[in-house]
């Protein structure tokens, strides 16, 4: 990582030539460590590079893990030194927060752009609506708002805002899990691709021929142009794997998808490091999972024929209401706590098809 990324720890000239900065794959496993080396990577090129600032872009369901484990890895007892990555200077945006409350994103980036040696964990799903926000105030006419819209304009704005400084001054980004950025048509590898540093990592666990169009992903937004256009790629390399990964695929085939595969991993190792689970077979006794099935109890039941009552009655389509009955089944006292909260008057935000609503008690 540290000579892909161009980081010269004596040489200025060779720090203030952005063009010459590149980006890598960390495609190690799950449990060999890609977590602690992305943070002992941060900590040591912050030490020699102390004016700089990192973003860490992960999946919404693993942000508080990254937090946890930067607390944890992070040098603790130390005096607060401008020159070195600290606990205290990994900030998030999380996001349980109110998806509207841009005031909150733009502050949490104005308070990591005004730290050095300083770190912001995003999640994708954030980065991706201040984008939208971002292009929204773009296209908007704020010389003439009507008063009811002037809220809206201010928000964008703000988002627009928060999204600049993190393009602009983020030196490095890591993306965690760096396969979900997907394919080059969506609007997270927009967001994504957004950002002005070449320095770029992404982190993934998957083997190179799980999904190739994934990987290709990966590879084009690190800056690399070795693999070519996506029409060449698949035609060359996607489609002939996954010929060769057929179950019923001649023997012709195969031996073509293992030269391909050969030629690929050529290609791209130099920016592409891989290490694979046997190296833990030697280490670690063999892995037992166990599924336990919990029965709810009578609370839980009783809040859950209410809900399918209800839905019986209005015909409610039962997909728009996962997040209610995961708190149901997962987190029962908070379910309560907010149908209680209903049955009071009150407002009671839910998630309903990937969006977040506003229940009012009738």
């Amino acid at each position: 990582m540290w000579t892909l990324q161009h980081v010269d720890c004596y040489d200025q000239a060779v720090q203030d030539e952005e063009d010459t900065a590149g980006g890598v794959i960390l495609a190690h496993s799950m449990g060999l460590g890609k977590s602690l080396q992305t943070i002992a990577f941060l900590h040591t090129f912050h030490a020699y590079w102390p004016g700089k600032r990192s973003l860490l872009l992960v999946p919404s369901n693993v942000l508080h893990n990254w937090v946890d484990e930067f607390q944890r890895w992070l040098p603790k007892g130390r005096s607060e030194d401008d020159n070195e990555l600290t606990p205290n200077k990994v900030g998030n945006n999380n996001d349980d927060d109110d998806d509207d409350d841009d005031d909150n994103d733009d502050n949490n980036a104005h308070v990591w752009s005004g730290q050095t040696a300083s770190v912001l964990i995003i999640s994708y799903d954030m980065f991706s609506r201040l984008k939208t926000h971002a292009v929204d105030a773009m296209l908007r006419d704020t010389g003439n708002v009507p008063t009811e819209k002037r809220l809206d304009v201010l928000q964008a704005l703000m988002a627009k805002r928060a999204f600049d400084i993190l393009c602009d001054e983020a030196e490095i980004v890591v993306a965690d899990e760096g396969h979900q950025i997907k394919n080059p048509t969506t609007k997270r590898f927009a967001a994504v691709n957004s950002l002005r540093t070449r320095r770029r990592i992404a982190l993934t666990g998957y083997p190179l021929q799980n999904n190739l169009d994934e990987y290709y992903t990966m590879i084009r937004w690190c800056g690399d142009d070795v693999l070519g256009e996506v029409a060449y790629f698949h035609d060359t390399f996607a489609k002939p794997i996954q010929e060769g990964q057929a179950s019923g695929s001649t023997r012709k085939q195969v031996q073509h998808m293992y030269k391909q595969l050969s030629v690929l991993q050529d290609m791209t190792e130099s920016f592409v490091h891989r290490i694979g689970p046997e190296q833990l077979l030697k280490d670690l006794p063999a892995k037992h999972e166990h599924v336990v099935l919990v029965c709810l109890d009578a609370a839980q039941q009783r809040m859950y024929q209410a809900y399918l009552d209800v839905t019986n009655q209005y015909r409610r389509d039962i997909l728009m209401d996962t997040f209610l009955l995961h708190l149901i089944s997962h987190r029962p006292k908070e379910a309560l706590e907010r149908l209680e909260n209903l049955a009071e008057g009150g407002v009671v935000d839910i998630e309903a098809g990937g969006r977040l609503l506003a229940l009012h008690a009738p």
